[in-house]
């Protein structure tokens, strides 16, 4: 058995970035989305599956379009020609309550009603049932009922598939509040496939297996790498493969340039053409882009064009000879150049923005610890917070009360937003750092203002 699990396609949702973009590079992000979608359903011809799921948010609430409803109606007719069911769950941007469907869908597509759980089976190219499917759409924007407790599924030799769309928070208030364990918990399902989180994730290996497949095409840089789907092959009772399909025609990059080391680094000139030689590995590199849980199935893929937010960090000389006090207008110039010399390639770099946050040298680390016993303490004390549980945890709190933002904000995605172990570690040396170039700095003050008397 074969089947596609996708979810959060947002249809009708814009790509927006900086800049002035041409007109050929307007209609590549305009038509994204739709894109993305597209080759989810060509690879569900060409795999000739049994069925398609689709996890939530079809639509977004905020870009609702005729063009959007037309382009789905025709894409789920081009599946019913192929004898392709397509089952759906409306999420938290297209609840059922404010889902209107503007043309009327072909019959091989079902939609899961919102008041209660409602089973549906999956008939395979045979005739024979292959799989049986529940789920439950959202009835409102902000959906508090735990629908998944109602779920119930005998135990008959079938493959049986829950379909949700949750954060898996057990403690938020909206958007089906769940764990990991509670869907566990509930007998006779061998997959949820899940919607609402736009990273794809396997979430869970073992029976059953829990997967997010996430956004087919990302939208801005909270959505960062290769997005796709999920192709999924299964037998009565198990899930045996799950491939993630790459879609995006738009992949979404933040790529830190250091100049640390970097002492032939003179100008400005320099710069630029250190940038140019990231932005060369970037597309030698693409497949570095896809999700650490998750391996590509088609080592082929390539997307039509990368957008780019560089970040120039590290200490160096040219911070202070250079850049120090210029900051602004020299990532503005990087801005313009990169525009103009990467948006013409195939794939095209199209730069979103540069940011600068190069430092002066500094000393080593290792040497000021073992020179300065304040920074020693203040080195040992970041040490201790990374290691120590209890330390960990508060310093999280503290982090966290200011990182997250509320939860029905919901244009950008939770993933980025959400403090992950990465994020916390990088702000952690990031804060460490800080504090050792201020003493030194406010040190440096305290003797010039000594020596003028």
């Amino acid at each position: 058995m074969l089947f596609i699990h996708t979810a959060d396609l947002h249809l009708g949702s814009p790509l927006k970035t900086a800049g002035n973009l041409s007109p050929e590079l307007q209609e590549i992000l305009q038509k994204a989305a739709y894109t993305s979608f597209e080759r989810i359903v060509n690879t569900a011809i060409e795999h000739d599956v049994d069925f398609m799921l689709i996890s939530g948010d079809v639509y977004d609430n905020d870009s609702r379009s005729v063009a959007a409803n037309r382009f789905f109606a025709d894409q789920m007719e081009r599946l019913e020609e192929k004898d392709i069911p397509v089952f759906i769950i409306y999420g938290n941007h297209d609840p059922l309550s404010e889902n209107t469907e503007l043309f009327k869908l072909p019959d091989n597509v079902k939609i899961f009603d919102s008041a209660e759980p409602e089973i549906f089976e999956a008939v395979d190219k045979r005739g024979r049932t292959a799989a049986r499917i529940i789920g439950q759409s959202y009835r409102t924007p902000s959906e508090t009922r735990k629908m998944h407790q109602n779920f119930s599924l005998p135990d008959d030799g079938l493959l049986n598939i829950g379909m949700l769309h949750t954060a898996l928070d057990a403690s938020a208030n909206i958007h089906v509040p769940c764990s990991l364990e509670e869907l566990k918990n509930i007998p006779n399902i061998h997959y949820w496939a899940l919607g609402h989180i736009h990273k794809p994730q396997i979430v869970s290996q073992s029976l059953p297996a829990a997967a997010y497949p996430g956004i087919p095409q990302g939208r801005d840089m909270g959505e960062q790498g290769i997005r796709g789907f999920l192709l999924i092959e299964a037998d009565s009772t198990s899930i045996s493969k799950i491939h993630f399909i790459p879609t995006s025609s738009i992949i979404w990059v933040v790529r830190e340039i250091s100049i640390d080391n970097q002492e032939d680094l003179d100008d400005i000139s320099d710069l630029e053409e250190l940038i140019i030689n990231a932005s060369n590995e970037l597309k030698e590199n693409t497949i570095l882009l896809s999700h650490d849980s998750l391996q590509l199935k088609s080592l082929n893929y390539s997307p039509e064009g990368y957008i780019v937010r560089w970040i120039i960090t590290g200490r160096g000389s040219i911070h202070e000879r250079v850049l120090e006090g210029r900051e602004e207008e020299t990532a503005h110039h990087f801005e313009l150049v990169l525009r103009e010399n990467l948006d013409m390639q195939k794939p095209f770099i199209w730069t979103e923005s540069v940011r600068i946050n190069t430092h002066r040298p500094m000393p080593s680390l290792e040497e000021l610890v073992e020179k300065d016993e304040i920074i020693s303490m203040l080195v040992d004390f970041c040490s201790r917070v990374e290691k120590e549980p209890e330390l960990k945890k508060k310093a999280l709190d503290l982090v966290g009360s200011v990182w997250h933002k509320p939860q029905n904000e919901s244009r950008n995605s939770i993933e980025a937003v959400h403090l992950t172990e990465e994020k916390f570690q990088y702000l952690l040396k990031l804060a460490r750092d800080t504090a050792v170039e201020h003493i030194l700095k406010e040190r440096d003050r305290i003797e010039d203002s000594q020596n003028i008397f």
